[in-house]
């Protein structure tokens, strides 16, 4: 009789740990980590192995996201783990103090080494999908650009741990190929930040976090300036700022991560005059003197955060969405911008 009761409440537990996820409200935002929760997976549109696989992975990701206690259980987690080799997979330690994502997040390891290649049936659903919305953008006449947000093992390889080593083919070199045969403008500053690493002393990233900051979202933002044709920024200059406790000490688990003053990756940009900029509401930003009166909508992720003020100083209006609200917005009856900017950092480009 006990086996029985003891089926009954594994059965139990198995059908109300998932239900809970569409009972219970989650939060938008995962803080320890920095990044969203994942959405609940559209249905695929054609019916075959790798989309119905990637399908119940997004599901899976879901549920995991939407765990009960997910962030108590992983803050006991990291404690009981902290610092050993079983956190390699969320996080690596560099060269001084340097940390990156691990393998977990979107096998960016592996693509990095090269043990996982871009090609076939990904590469041409891929391919189409950014076609698409290229396709849709011009329909309603604005321009369209992939503006991408390179991955910081990319730019600084030679701060990874000496077990990393990363292969001389790109992982995504074929979907830049493959988008530039199809007509898809796609801006990537990776090699103009590592051509600019080589002359200053400051970084573009910061050491304990993913993301690049202030300088480095700056200097894209000027290789992307010149791609389009537009003038200068008004005049700014950069200070130091204080020691940044970055997502990546959350995400490895570590306690009492050392942070130093002298590390030079947190430079605050500081306009000569203040720009004339009203936020009328969260992702919308009017500029009363632009340098060009374009309406730009960017589609982007969390790389956007260090480009949004120089979108804002250059263009009259600035409006930012998710990457998936994109064929809601870009149907609705809003007014239709001139340019189309998508915005995604490199690790996430291939999710399909």
């Amino acid at each position: 009789m006990k086996k029985i009761y003891i089926f009954r409440l594994i059965i139990g537990l198995l059908f109300l740990v998932p239900l809970t996820s569409f009972i219970f409200p989650s939060p938008e935002i995962i803080v320890d980590e920095r990044r969203k929760v994942i959405d609940f997976p559209n249905i695929p549109n054609r019916f075959i192995a790798p989309g119905i696989k990637a399908y119940f992975k997004q599901i899976n990701s879901y549920f995991n996201d939407r765990f009960p206690l997910r962030s108590t259980m992983m803050t006991m987690a990291k404690k009981v783990f902290k610092n050993s080799s079983d956190n390699i997979n969320l996080c690596l330690k560099g060269k001084d103090t340097w940390l990156f994502l691990g393998n977990g997040y979107a096998d960016i390891i592996d693509k990095l080494q090269g043990g996982v290649k871009l090609s076939g049936l990904k590469l041409n659903r891929l391919t189409e999908k950014y076609v698409k919305i290229k396709e849709m953008s011009e329909i309603v006449g604005a321009e369209f650009y992939m503006f991408i947000g390179p991955n910081k093992s990319s730019v600084y390889p030679e701060y990874l741990p000496p077990i990393v080593f990363p292969s001389t083919q790109r992982y995504l070199s074929p979907l830049f190929k493959s988008l530039k045969e199809k007509g898809v403008d796609v801006y990537d500053p990776t090699l103009a930040l590592i051509k600019a690493k080589q002359v200053s002393s400051t970084f573009f990233y910061y050491k304990t976090d993913t993301h690049w900051n202030s300088l480095g979202g700056y200097l894209a933002f000027e290789g992307f300036r010149e791609l389009i044709g537009l003038p200068s920024l008004p005049p700014l200059s950069f200070i130091d700022g204080p020691p940044v406790n970055g997502d990546l000490i959350n995400i490895g688990g570590y306690v009492n991560f050392p942070l130093s003053s002298a590390t030079n990756d947190n430079p605050l940009s500081v306009w000569a005059t203040p720009l004339n900029v009203i936020e009328e509401e969260q992702g919308l930003a009017i500029n009363s003197n632009p340098i060009s009166d374009k309406i730009v909508w960017i589609f982007g992720d969390s790389f956007n955060i260090a480009l949004k003020p120089y979108f804002i100083a250059m263009f009259k209006e600035i409006h930012i969405f998710k990457h998936r609200n994109f064929e809601k917005i870009i149907s609705s009856e809003r007014p239709k911008p001139d340019l189309i900017v998508w915005i995604i950092v490199e690790r996430n480009v291939d999710e399909i």
